[in-house]
């Protein structure tokens, strides 16, 4: 990955994170999440965390973004994704589902429920892994955006 694509993943990561403060002091005790869908190089949708028991950042953001538009896209997302069910559905259910080609995370989620799942649901499931790791960085490290969670 070139200086160049590095700034460009990291803008996207960037707007993901002011879109997770928006989720401030309605979210608590859950982080605040921030998720970016981009497809040929434009953002086709983007979303936060609205809520203390709503549907997470990724999830709101992938249902605003047409079938057509998601597949193949890239997720930027601030915390790594979900993949149990608590008051919502897993998220990665619904990344697997509208066929998403790469996850890039900004920070791994320390919840034991999650904590490196999100890696491992992935290679069991059809989804081929471009990169995996079950430490993640820390949050806009050069090193998460250099390897994304996943790819189709």
């Amino acid at each position: 990955m070139t200086d160049e694509e590095l700034k460009i993943h990291e803008g996207y990561m960037r707007r993901a994170l002011e879109l997770a403060i928006k989720g401030a002091g309605r979210v608590n005790p859950n982080p605040l999440v921030g998720s970016v869908v981009v497809k040929d190089g434009r953002v086709v949708s983007e979303d936060y965390h609205h809520e203390i028991g709503g549907f997470h950042a990724e999830r709101n953001a992938l249902m605003h973004c047409r079938d057509e538009d998601a597949v193949g896209a890239d997720l930027y997302v601030t915390l790594e994704p979900c993949c149990h069910t608590g008051k919502t559905p897993p998220c990665t259910d619904i990344i697997i589902e509208k066929k998403i080609r790469r996850v890039f995370v900004g920070a791994g989620d320390p919840n034991p429920k999650v904590a490196g799942e999100s890696w491992s649901r992935s290679v069991s499931t059809s989804m081929p892994s471009s990169s995996t790791t079950s430490r993640p960085e820390p949050p806009m490290s050069s090193a998460n955006l250099r390897k994304p969670w996943t790819g189709r």
